[in-house]
């Protein structure tokens, strides 16, 4: 038969800081605990919920957290921390398994990085558009089955969308970083100003 899911639970830390807010709000509930989903794309979902003694249930600084079988997988080595800073009051959550940020890359460190090798490509314009103005290197696209082929690739292969001026590409990117691609940038600027700072051989439009 099957194996038994993995029922082990996830090792967290919660701050005193946010052990204190949330202990306010489970004393206005009486019989609720504190439950932690975390979705597929590792966002976060606090809620008070039924105390349920069957429940994947993890314990800091006294506090206890309960989590579906999903969510305590994503939870291994989370922190969770009460803020209160230019951001505004809430809970932080640090977690480990997220996915990076995507990160802003310059044209010039994108050539860079492109003549050494160090990452691929992906212009997310369509055929038309990259007929004007193209990059004079290798590159990926998004044409035909390419998108699936490339979401096939290792997870931590990194990755730099290019469109016309960081917009489209950004999105791509985003999408691709949900998908647990932890290496992802965006080519600030787009084709644009590779054609003002790298290459003035490649056309505007």
């Amino acid at each position: 038969g099957l194996a038994a899911p993995d029922r082990t639970p996830p090792r967290i830390t919660v701050t005193p800081a946010a052990v204190e807010m949330l202990r306010g709000a489970l004393a206005d509930s009486p019989g609720a605990s504190l439950q932690l989903g975390i979705d597929a794309r590792f966002q976060p979902n606090f809620q008070l919920a039924p105390h349920d003694d069957n429940a994947i249930a993890a314990e800091s600084n006294g506090l206890r957290v309960q989590f579906d079988l999903a969510s305590a997988r994503r939870a291994e080595g989370i922190t969770i921390d009460w803020v209160d800073d230019i951001r505004g009051k809430g809970l932080a959550i640090d977690n480990p398994n997220a996915p990076k940020a995507v990160q802003e890359l310059s044209v010039r460190d994108a050539d860079d990085q492109l003549r050494a090798g160090s990452i691929t490509v992906v212009d997310v314009r369509p055929a038309d558009e990259r007929a004007i103005a193209a990059i004079n290197a290798p590159f990926e696209t998004f044409d035909g089955d390419n998108r699936a082929r490339l979401e096939a690739l290792p997870k931590d292969t990194a990755l730099a969308f290019l469109c016309h001026h960081g917009g489209r590409s950004a999105q791509a990117a985003e999408q691709f970083r949900a998908l647990g691609f932890t290496k992802v940038s965006n080519i600030t600027g787009g084709i644009d100003a590779w054609s003002n700072e790298v290459d003035n051989g490649v056309p505007k439009y």
